[in-house]
């Protein structure tokens, strides 16, 4: 019995080891590992804390004269490059920023007005702009649109000749500015503006050695677009 009950088991081992090639050919191919995709990495942006920058553009400004020859002289408009510097701080709250900002731009645009037919002619100059602005704004995620406005300060020159008179006035004029702009964080740290900004000063600057002649100082524009560091990010 125990003979018979071996012969079988050995059997059954015999035919297993026999039918399992035939049975691993039948079995399917183990499939390569997937590549999981890797995200790019996120954030999510915080205005609030300290920047500073660099911006550049174009600045226009708009002149009007009075007195003598005036007809020769008459309304003018400088166009030149605008160049500076600016530094700020951000409040944020939810989707609101509130923030204060100061800017010093270099403005070198010069211009001579006059006619052939008179002796009489004015160069204008300006040299720089400055303000310190509020700004008022909502964020989406990266971007951030902003109006704002403060009060500015710019200076310039302008000059007056005739035969037999020159008259050379330089001047520093306070205003005001109003303006927006739309502002995206490339990455926490920098951040990427385009920003207009109109200067009203009103400004009168008179050349009284020449029969009461005053050149006006209307407003000036300024279209720019420039880069911030922000040395706070959360």
């Amino acid at each position: 019995m125990r003979r018979h009950f071996l012969c079988t088991v050995s059997a059954m081992a015999v035919g297993i080891l026999a039918g399992a090639p035939s049975w691993a050919a039948d079995m399917p191919a183990r499939s390569a590992p997937r590549r999981v995709a890797v995200a790019p990495p996120v954030f999510a942006p915080n205005w609030q804390g300290f920047y500073l920058g660099a911006h550049a553009g174009a600045a226009w400004s708009s002149h009007s004269y009075s007195g003598t020859d005036a007809s020769h002289i008459g309304s003018g408009n400088l166009r030149g490059l605008a160049l500076g510097l600016h530094a700020g701080y951000n409040w944020q709250f939810n989707q609101w920023l509130l923030g204060i900002e100061a800017d010093g731009t270099l403005t070198p645009a010069e211009k001579n007005s006059g006619n052939p037919n008179s002796d009489t002619s004015l160069r204008r100059r300006t040299d720089w702009l400055a303000s310190i602005r509020g700004r008022l704004g909502m964020t989406f995620d990266r971007t951030l649109i902003y109006a704002t406005g403060g009060v500015a300060w710019v200076s310039g020159n302008s000059v007056l000749a005739s035969t037999g008179s020159h008259s050379a006035q330089s001047y520093v004029a306070t205003g005001g500015v109003v303006g927006g702009g739309i502002e995206w964080k490339y990455n926490p740290q920098v951040s990427l503006r385009v920003e207009a900004l109109h200067y009203m000063f009103n400004n009168n600057i008179n050349h009284p050695m020449h029969a009461g002649g005053i050149d006006r100082l209307d407003n000036m524009t300024v279209v720019r677009g420039g880069v911030s560091w922000h040395l706070m990010p959360q």
